[in-house]
């Protein structure tokens, strides 16, 4: 009779720490996993925001002219070994690709446009 409550003892011992483990890590890898993505939101609105503001335009002929070669990343210049983005995409608003940092991609944007967080 002993032997039977010691292990329904330790069955709910070992159910209610489990429990409260398996709820704990779910509760620290939900914080992590929202923190890291509001990082890479960061990164990424800061790096566009310094692009874009690097962007000349001009007007010719009526037509607006898009000068990417002060653009960092996208210019002439050499790119930095020590850069957060792996690839930069400029796309022109019929959406072809204008030019590029990192491996090529598809010369047609495919996706619809608008901004979409995770």
């Amino acid at each position: 009779m002993f032997n039977q409550s010691r292990r329904n003892l330790a069955r709910w011992f070992t159910l209610s720490m489990g429990s409260i483990l398996v709820l704990f890590a779910g509760v620290i890898y939900q914080i992590e996993v929202k923190d890291k993505l509001e990082a890479l939101d960061r990164l990424l609105y800061d790096k566009t925001r310094v692009m874009a503001a690097s962007v000349h335009y001009e007007v010719r002929k009526n037509e607006s002219q898009v000068d990417l070669s002060h653009v960092s990343l996208l210019g002439s210049g050499s790119h930095p070994l020590a850069e957060d983005l792996i690839y930069v995409r400029w796309y022109n608003a019929p959406g072809r690709l204008v030019r590029f940092f990192g491996t090529p991609s598809s010369e047609q944007l495919n996706t619809p446009f608008g901004y979409l967080t995770v």
